[in-house]
């Protein structure tokens, strides 16, 4: 009797065992898919939002941490500009995985690290302004589809907050085409916590332009510094109401 018994113990480990190892892989498999996932509807949000191409070029998922990796981050000029708008070598990001399942997600942090602005300023406009144009224009539009999904489906969307949004080891390179003039002055380090929170949070479609104008306003910020300022308020006059307001809150 003992050596039956001892052959059924062996068996059950070996598929206690057999099942881990298919626990795991399904894991694995689950941090893939959600990495490819991730990748293509991140591309097409912010791609949607500010009218201009954007990429990731790797993404790394830990499902049992909530954390995010972002590398080599671009996102390119709009028509009429060339190169990118904006590059980030690292974005982190971090969720509390206790809210993924209910209607307000919470992100406990969003580090952006090695991020290079290109700012080109041309006679009527620039690069920076056409993008927070097509953000406002888009995003104006957006919640009137969004309301109609939700209508449609009986479901409220998804809201978010972000608890802590931070910006660092930034550099901006600023280029006057009308004046030949090129300089790379340094980004100051962005710190702001608790956007989005409210009672119920924001829907992407405003947190998201939120977050690019506090971007804005410190790009804005550090080229005027550099003693490019007056021909930026010269020139930001037919810029959106909310970017006016920016700007003259900063002088």
């Amino acid at each position: 009797m003992k050596k039956p018994v001892k052959i059924g113990c062996i068996a059950l480990l070996s598929m206690a065992f057999l099942f881990i190892l298919a626990g795991l892989g399904i894991f694995i498999f689950a941090d893939v898919v959600v990495e490819i996932a991730g990748k293509i509807i991140a591309k097409k949000m912010v791609s949607e939002i500010t009218g201009t191409e954007f990429s990731i070029g790797n993404v790394k998922v830990s499902i049992f941490k909530g954390r995010i990796k972002l590398t080599d981050v671009v996102l390119k000029n709009p028509e009429g500009y060339s190169g990118s708008a904006l590059n980030a070598g690292t974005v982190y990001v971090e969720v509390d995985m206790n809210s993924i399942l209910t209607d307000r997600i919470v992100v406990k942090q969003v580090l952006i690290e090695n991020i290079r602005v290109n700012y080109e300023r041309r006679l009527e406009s620039s690069n920076i302004d056409v993008i927070q144009k097509n953000i406002e224009t888009r995003s104006a539009s957006r919640p009137k589809s969004e309301t109609a999904t939700e209508a449609k489906s009986g479901k409220k969307g998804k809201t978010w907050v972000i608890r802590t949004f931070d910006v660092k080891k930034g550099v901006v390179s600023v280029t006057v085409i009308s004046k030949n003039v090129s300089a790379t002055v340094p980004l100051s380090d962005i710190h702001i916590e608790n956007l989005g929170d409210s009672a119920e949070g924001k829907p992407l479609y405003e947190l998201l332009p939120e977050i690019f104008t506090l971007l804005l306003s410190d790009i804005l910020n550090a080229v005027s510094s550099a003693g490019f300022g007056s021909g930026i308020i010269d020139n930001i006059q037919k810029a959106p109401s909310s970017v006016i307001k920016t700007i003259k809150n900063l002088f």
